[in-house]
C-alpha cells in the first residue's frame, strides 16, 4: 500500500499541478506540502495544523482526507512511543472542541488610550449640552426687531437691479 505522502503526491501530479499551484490553492506554505508528500511530520507544530493541512490537501487533490488522516496516523503509531499523534476515531465523529488550559491574556488600557477616551467622552458631552440648551434659538419671536418698509423697499430695488443686468443686450 502507497504511503499518504505518496497518495497526495500522485493525485496533485494527475491533476496536472505543481507544488507551486498547489500551495497557492490551499494557502499552505509549499515547504509544509513537500513535507506532506515525503511523510514527514516532524515539522508540523500541532496535530491539529498536520491534520487540517491534510485534510485541506486531499480535497484539493481529489482524495478522502479523513483516510488519508487515519494512515497518517496508523504509519506514525509504529514510530509512536516518541510521536505526540492523538488516535483518530474509525469514523470521523464531532467532538467538542477542549479549550486550552493556558491562561488568556487580557488586553491591558495604556494610558493614553484612557485620556483619549476621557477627552472623547468629554466632549460628547458638552456637545450634548449645547444641543439640549435652549441658547440655540429664540423662544419668543418677539426678540427679532421688525423689519422696517426702507429695509424691503432696498431689497426689492436690489432684486430688480439683478434682473435687469441678467437680460439680454438689444431688447
Amino acid at each position: 500500500m502507497k504511503s499518504p505522502g505518496t497518495q497526495l503526491r500522485e493525485a496533485r501530479k494527475s491533476r496536472g499541478l505543481s507544488i507551486a499551484e498547489a500551495a497557492s490553492l490551499t494557502r499552505i506554505p509549499k515547504t509544509l506540502l513537500e513535507n506532506l508528500e515525503a511523510d514527514s511530520v516532524d515539522e508540523f507544530q500541532a496535530d491539529v495544523f498536520l491534520f487540517g493541512h491534510i485534510r485541506n490537501y486531499a480535497r484539493e487533490v481529489g482524495l478522502d482526507g479523513d483516510a488519508l488522516v487515519r494512515q497518517f496516523e496508523r504509519r506514525n503509531a509504529s514510530s509512536a512511543s516518541s510521536s505526540s499523534l492523538p488516535k483518530l476515531p474509525a469514523e470521523p465523529t464531532r467532538t467538542p472542541a477542549k479549550r486550552s488550559k493556558r491562561p488568556v491574556s487580557r488586553p491591558q488600557v495604556k494610558p493614553t488610550h484612557m485620556f483619549a477616551i476621557v477627552l472623547v467622552l468629554a466632549g460628547l458631552g458638552i456637545f450634548a449640552s449645547l444641543l439640549s440648551s435652549g441658547r440655540a434659538t429664540a423662544k419668543d419671536p418677539a426678540q427679532f426687531p421688525e423689519a422696517q418698509e426702507s429695509e424691503w423697499e432696498l431689497e426689492q430695488d436690489a432684486q430688480d437691479t439683478r434682473w435687469l443686468l441678467e437680460q439680454p443686450e438689444g431688447e
